[in-house]
C-alpha cells in the first residue's frame, strides 16, 4: 500500500477514518478494525457474482442453442427420410436397380442446365429435358447429356459417337461437328462447361453447406482428419473428400481420386446435403485444379 497523508494508523481517533491506499480502490482502518479484509471479501464476491452471471447467461445461450439444433434435427431427418424414400423408390422401379444412374437429380431442362456457361454455338433443342449427365460413353443412357472432355490419356471427342448410340440427346463439346437429330452445346473448354453443368443439375449443393478446401503438398490428409475430429466435438455433421475415401455418416466409399471429376464431386456432394450433412472438408489437389475440377 502506498502512504496517505492524513493517515492515523490503528491508534488514531475512532472517528478518523485514514486511506491506507491509493489509485481506484481505497482502504480504512478505524479503531483497530481490519477494513482491509472485509474490502477484500467484497471484492471478491463482487467478482465471484460477476462471473456466476456471465456464465450463467452463456449456459442459457448454449441451451437455446442446443434446442433450435434440436428442432432443426427433427425437421431435417424427416426431409431426408422422405428424400430416401423416393431415391428407394425410382431405383426400383426407373433404372432396374442400377443405384449409381438413380440417384441423379429429377430431369432438368437443357437450358436451365446450361445457366452459367459460355456458349459458342448452340444447334437444337433447349427445351428438351435432360435425365443425367454422363463423361464415360459406357455409363451414357438415354436421354442424357454427354459431355466430351480431354484427359491425360483419352480424348471424349472420340466417343461421342458411341454414347449417341448408347442414347444421349444432347453432346457438350468442344469441336465443332455435325450430330444428326441431337443437340450440340460448343463451348470454349468443356471441362468448365461440365462443372457448371454438374452444378446446375444438382442443385448447387456446396452451396447450402459450409465447405472447406485444403491443398498444399504435404499434410493434406492428416488436416483433413484434425478438422473432422473438431467439427464432430463442436456437434456438426461432417463429410469429408480425400484421398483415402470419401465419408459421411455411415458411409465411407473408397476414393478413386484425391479430388474426383467434377460430375462425381458434385453428386457426392448432392448426397452429402440429402444425408443432413452440414460441414464438408475437401482436399483439393494441384492435378485437379489443373484439370477444372
Amino acid at each position: 500500500f502506498g502512504e496517505s497523508s492524513n493517515a492515523t494508523g490503528v491508534n488514531g481517533n475512532q472517528n478518523d477514518r485514514s486511506a491506507v491506499g491509493t489509485g481506484a480502490a481505497y482502504v480504512f482502518v478505524r479503531n483497530g478494525t481490519n477494513w482491509v479484509q472485509q474490502a477484500y471479501l467484497k471484492a471478491s464476491n463482487e467478482r465471484l457474482g460477476l462471473m456466476l452471471n456471465f456464465r450463467r447467461r452463456k449456459l442459457e445461450i448454449i441451451v437455446n442453442d442446443m434446442e433450435k439444433l434440436s428442432l432443426r434435427g427433427v425437421q431435417r431427418r424427416s426431409n431426408l427420410k422422405q428424400k430416401r424414400d423416393c431415391r428407394a423408390l425410382r431405383a426400383r422401379n426407373d433404372c432396374n436397380g442400377n443405384y449409381s444412374v438413380c440417384i441423379n437429380n429429377d430431369p432438368m431442362e437443357l437450358r436451365k442446365l446450361l445457366e452459367g456457361i459460355e456458349i459458342k454455338k448452340l444447334a437444337g433443342d433447349p427445351l428438351q429435358e435432360i435425365k443425367g449427365i454422363a463423361y464415360h460413353s459406357k455409363r451414357v443412357e438415354r436421354g442424357f447429356l454427354f459431355a466430351a472432355i480431354r484427359g491425360l490419356e483419352f480424348d471424349g471427342h472420340q466417343f461421342i459417337e458411341e454414347a449417341v448410340e448408347r442414347g444421349a440427346q444432347a453432346v457438350l463439346l468442344e469441336e465443332e461437328r455435325e450430330l444428326p437429330s441431337r443437340t450440340t452445346i460448343f463451348v470454349q473448354n468443356s471441362r468448365q462447361a461440365l462443372a457448371k453443368a454438374a452444378s446446375n443439375f444438382f442443385g448447387n449443393p456446396s452451396s447450402k453447406v459450409k465447405l472447406v478446401g485444403i491443398t498444399g503438398t504435404k499434410g493434406k490428409t492428416t488436416t483433413t482428419y484434425l478438422l473432422e475430429s473438431i467439427f464432430k466435438k463442436a456437434g456438426y455433421s461432417v463429410g469429408v473428400i480425400g484421398t483415402i475415401n470419401y465419408r459421411y455418416g455411415q458411409k465411407v466409399t473408397r476414393a478413386s481420386n484425391t479430388t474426383p471429376e467434377s460430375l462425381d464431386l458434385q453428386r457426392v456432394l448432392w448426397e452429402m446435403v440429402n444425408e443432413g450433412i452440414s460441414h464438408i472438408i475437401m482436399e483439393v489437389s494441384s492435378h485437379g485444379l489443373d484439370l477444372d475440377r
